[in-house]
């Protein structure tokens, strides 16, 4: 029998404090899954459009310079390699334009950041577990 493959996170924020929370809570929860950082939306598209794997699990902030989460997700879901791919857009309030757009989108789910580093560990491991509603 073949061993799991690790779960595969990748986190796109432009706050590195949110990298660093993200990274406890992780550890707290002991999922080991693989998780990769980025602090744009450009970066990581440029980083997606050479992967050779696609990851399990995206969560991208909106509310970023330049390129914001909700464009980012509609130019990956614009690729049909990307269309299973779990993604994420959260913010820290809600936007109801964001939220109609991003309720449109297949595997696509708008998460208001968690107030407390408990609620975040939580919502961290129903993403990692697949049990995160979309």
């Amino acid at each position: 029998m073949a061993p799991l493959k690790p779960f595969n996170l990748i986190l796109v924020d432009d706050d590195p404090d949110e990298h660093n929370l993200v990274m406890e809570a992780l550890e707290l929860i002991g999922c080991g899954c693989n998780i990769s950082f980025f602090r744009n939306a450009s970066s990581f598209l440029s980083f997606l459009e050479n992967a050779s794997e696609i990851p399990d699990a995206l969560i991208i902030e909106e509310n970023m310079p330049i390129i914001n989460g909700l464009d980012a997700v509609l130019d990956i879901r614009g690729q049909d390699r990307f269309l299973e791919m779990s993604i994420y857009v959260y913010s820290s309030f809600s936007d109801p334009k964001v939220f109609g757009a991003v309720s449109n989108i297949k595997n696509c789910s708008y998460v208001i950041k968690p107030l407390t580093f408990e609620s975040l560990a939580d919502l961290l491991k129903k993403i990692v577990e697949g049990k995160q509603a979309f």
